[in-house]
């Protein structure tokens, strides 16, 4: 996972993969399997989480794309500007990446924002 600051806003850049055995993706869908939405968002949280060291208070706006085979890498970007958070999810395709979903999530705030 890497991390920049530009100003007041930090980066985060990290890759998500789900395999092929994950407990979510039997009957999702028979034959050709695809990576929930849900498990992608938990794999966003986590990495935002750990990133930034606060919980994630809300998901604010969340638009999905294109859908994610398992095994796929996932290339995820946040922008974090104070508790607010930008994030872009981006698969490779034949020509150039191909965005899989984004949205904006919020961090808790105040002392409690690390517990």
């Amino acid at each position: 996972m890497a991390q920049r600051a530009r100003g007041a806003v930090k980066l985060i850049a990290f890759h998500i993969s789900v395999s092929a055995d994950h407990p979510a993706l039997p009957g999702h869908f028979p034959g050709l399997p695809i990576v929930p939405g849900v498990v992608l968002l938990d794999r966003l949280l986590d990495a935002v989480e750990q990133a930034t060291g606060q919980r994630v208070a809300r998901l604010e706006q969340v638009k999905f794309l294109r859908a994610v085979r398992p095994d796929q890498r996932v290339d995820g970007c946040c922008s974090v500007d104070g508790t607010r958070i930008a994030f872009r999810l981006t698969a490779p395709s034949d020509a150039a990446a191909a965005t899989v979903a984004t949205g904006t999530l919020s961090l808790r705030a105040g002392p409690e924002a690390s517990a």
